[in-house]
């Protein structure tokens, strides 16, 4: 069990959230932040639909759920409208267990589609103002979305 974690702010990411938890650590290695986080190094973290979520909410002491992470720090409400009630149920077991890429697959984010953004988009006047009220700036998960249009993004490597 963690005995700190970086809480998230209104609609960030988890990928941020973990992010800023590797920043404050003091963590050197990534691999190592994914260790104490989900229990081994090989998990991917995803922009959108991370998974093993279950095992990252039993780190957190259930502060947070599995079920208000994907609910409030996915991307996943954004979509799940579009898709079945059998894909959101399959998407859900997905992100609290091992789902990984299959995640995209199902919710209908492929790979390589037309206009897919590339990167992590950012709004400057958004900066500034979490700059101004938390004295650091996060990834809002409503500037990722296909269809929000935003000119400023810092391209992942």
């Amino acid at each position: 069990m963690l005995t700190f974690f970086t809480d998230p702010y209104k609609d960030e990411l988890l990928y941020g959230t973990i992010s800023r938890y590797h920043y404050y650590a003091g963590n050197i290695d990534f691999k190592d932040t994914l260790a104490e986080l989900f229990g081994k190094n090989s998990v991917t973290p995803t922009l959108y639909l991370p998974s093993n979520l279950a095992y990252l909410s039993k780190q957190l002491s259930k502060k947070y759920t599995t079920d208000y992470l994907i609910y409030n720090h996915t991307v996943y409400p954004y979509y799940a409208p579009f898709v079945t009630k059998k894909t959101q149920k399959a998407v859900i077991e997905g992100m609290k267990g091992d789902g990984g890429k299959m995640l995209y697959n199902k919710i209908g984010i492929t790979a390589g589609s037309i206009c897919v953004k590339n990167g992590i988009y950012y709004c400057p006047f958004c900066s500034k103002e979490d700059l101004g009220k938390y004295g650091e700036v996060y990834i809002h998960r409503l500037h990722q979305l296909q269809g929000v249009i935003l000119l400023y993004s810092y391209n992942k490597v």
